[in-house]
């Protein structure tokens, strides 16, 4: 008896016609859970052939698709049987979770290698010039592709030149507001020495400028870049940010810390 009382107590089965509401806190879970599926069809065509995931080296791991917050990248080989089956895998996908892709805010982007008719034909979604405002560089990075930066420094710098300002503001400015600005792009980018020459230029000017932009230079670069305990005012020069950055990158590599789907 009691068995078929819990036999009885059980719901009908039933099909989900509406989702959540927006900002629901179950919202995220459930799409973490359809993300996890797709990123297993994903691993399941690689290891079966389907898919044929990129390289950056001879001795690199193998990458099919990287997952972060609501953005997916996948990586493949520029052929057109490799894009019918990912056309193929997401119609599927996009069956079974109700999950479709926005082609136009989709983007592409293509090895240095790769023929422009070839591309033309492949896609014709637009090219991806940054993503999370890192820049997609082809080839060897050049001057001109980091001068955003040192524009970006001036146009703040604008807005507190007519602010009197003393010194130690400055370099409370320096050391907080304009140090970070380029530290965002070092973290993945070698910048030229000649962007870092113009990024300390920029700072230097700033400390010792006046509120009219003229000033003296009271103490050289080297000596400002010191640390405080040897009598500089501890700001960091932008090549050994750059490098300190790109050391920690490297570091997460080396050991691990940094997964690829």
């Amino acid at each position: 008896m009691l068995g078929k009382e819990q036999k009885s107590n059980k719901l009908p089965p039933f099909k989900p016609t509406h989702g959540l509401r927006q900002g629901d806190p179950l919202s995220p879970y459930l799409f973490i859970l359809c993300m996890e599926k797709l990123s297993i069809a994903i691993n399941n065509a690689v290891l079966q052939g389907n898919w044929e995931p990129i390289r950056m080296s001879s001795t690199s791991p193998h990458i099919s698709h990287i997952l972060f917050s609501d953005d997916v990248l996948l990586f493949t080989k520029a052929k057109n049987s490799q894009f019918r089956f990912i056309k193929d895998l997401f119609d599927r996908f996009n069956q079974a979770s109700g999950l479709k892709i926005n082609l136009s805010k989709s983007r592409g982007v293509y090895s240095s290698g790769i023929p422009h008719q070839k591309i033309a034909k492949l896609t014709s979604t637009a090219a991806l010039d940054k993503y999370l405002g890192f820049l997609i560089l082809k080839g060897r990075p050049k001057r001109s592709d980091f001068y955003f930066i040192i524009e970006k420094m001036q146009t703040g710098m604008a807005s507190w030149k007519n602010r009197l300002l003393n010194k130690p503001g400055r370099l409370a400015l320096a050391s907080s507001v304009l140090s970070s600005i380029p530290a965002y792009y070092m973290q993945i980018n070698w910048l030229p020495q000649s962007i870092c020459d113009n990024i300390d230029h920029a700072t230097y000017n700033f400390i010792w400028r006046g509120p009219n932009d003229k000033g003296i230079h009271l103490v050289g670069w080297n000596k400002i870049a010191r640390p405080k305990h040897l009598g500089g005012l501890d700001i960091r020069s932008a090549q050994d940010a750059n490098i300190c950055l790109l050391g920690k990158l490297v570091w997460d590599l080396v050991q691990n810390n940094i997964s690829f789907g």
